[in-house]
């Protein structure tokens, strides 16, 4: 992805001097085999009554059905919040617009937002992407307000860069070189219109929770960000939020977490918020096509047993020699005798 994703805000009264701030969740799924990998955001926005309407732009064209409001699933759902909160969840469900919502344990409290608070999309004369605005209701408390939504659909090297080369051609080996580049409110890969729109209502970040989900054959090579944490992914839990786990129920998958965040100092009263973040990752994926390989043995086979058929005893030596030499050579890079220097953390 050549862009960044944007987030900023229409303040009520532009001469406040209080500002809003978010948490913002990044939920990444790569897969690798459909190759139309999705991403969950999830907002919290503390100090929401300081918000006229909030706005969130997409860097590549989207349609309505791309999108999916995940709140309501929450809700509805109440072991799903467990999982995305990591906590004990107390979901109040209203006949209002906001359901209050309590981690157990923690002082915490906010309000989940229902749909009709996203209003349109691709709504403005912005260029280059797409963008979700937000209007906030008056009648709202000062509460923390959660919005969770997925963008599904994404098409190919369009967030995730998919790369596939042959490694071993006698061994059909292949190899998928994977890498994603994530940029929140990243100033210069911005177009210049979003800039303009945004101006200097760029939203402050108190902290950024990402986790992305690959398949465990999935090597992990490189991070930006050089703190990680990872674990194996409760897939069967999972399934009712994300139905393409359906699949994978009963395989395993990692989860990698990523997290930036304010850094506390008690000497110092304010806060200092950052308000961009970036994220490189690669990834390395090896397959084995198992119907070039038989395709390799019965073409190999049919070769040397004519061939084989026409010489004398010395001559079989030597071509034994050749033919082991070749596939000593083309098979380099898996053997388990050699050193590969692949980079790893």
């Amino acid at each position: 992805m050549n862009s960044s994703f944007a987030i900023w805000y229409e303040p009520k009264n532009k001469s406040d001097k209080e500002k809003s701030n978010i948490d913002l969740h990044i939920n990444l799924w790569i897969d690798e085999h459909q190759k139309d990998d999705i991403i969950d955001f999830g907002f919290m926005i503390n100090q929401p009554q300081y918000i006229k309407k909030f706005y969130f732009f997409i860097p590549f064209p989207i349609e309505e059905h791309n999108i999916e409001l995940l709140t309501e699933l929450l809700v509805d759902n109440p072991e799903l919040a467990n999982l995305v909160f990591n906590g004990d969840i107390d979901i109040k469900k209203t006949i209002t617009q906001a359901h209050p919502v309590k981690i157990k344990g923690i002082d915490k409290e906010f309000y989940t937002i229902k749909y009709k608070l996203l209003q349109e999309i691709n709504n403005t004369d912005l260029e280059h992407g797409s963008l979700l605005e937000f209007n906030f209701d008056d009648s709202l408390n000062d509460k923390p307000k959660y919005i969770r939504f997925r963008i599904k659909e994404i098409e190919e090297n369009t967030i995730v860069v998919y790369n596939e080369r042959a490694v071993s051609y006698l061994s059909g080996v292949s190899n998928t070189l994977v890498h994603f580049e994530i940029n929140i409110n990243e100033y210069r890969k911005l177009p210049s219109d979003v800039n303009q729109h945004a101006k200097d209502l760029f939203i402050d970040i108190n902290r950024i929770d990402m986790f992305v989900m690959t398949d465990i054959k999935m090597e992990y090579m490189f991070s930006s960000i050089e703190e990680v944490e990872s674990r194996l992914l409760e897939t069967k839990d999972w399934v009712a939020y994300n139905k393409r786990l359906d699949n994978q129920k009963d395989t395993n998958m990692l989860a990698y977490q990523y997290v930036k965040k304010v850094e506390n100092n008690q000497n110092i009263e304010e806060v200092k918020y950052f308000k961009d973040f970036t994220i490189f990752n690669k990834f390395n994926y090896e397959k084995v096509k198992y119907p070039y390989i038989a395709f390799l043995v019965i073409f190999f086979t049919g070769f040397t047993g004519s061939l084989l058929s026409n010489i004398d005893t010395t001559s079989i030596f030597m071509v034994s020699v050749i033919f082991g030499g070749m596939i000593m050579f083309f098979m380099y890079p898996h053997l388990p005798f050699i050193n590969n220097n692949r980079h790893k953390k």
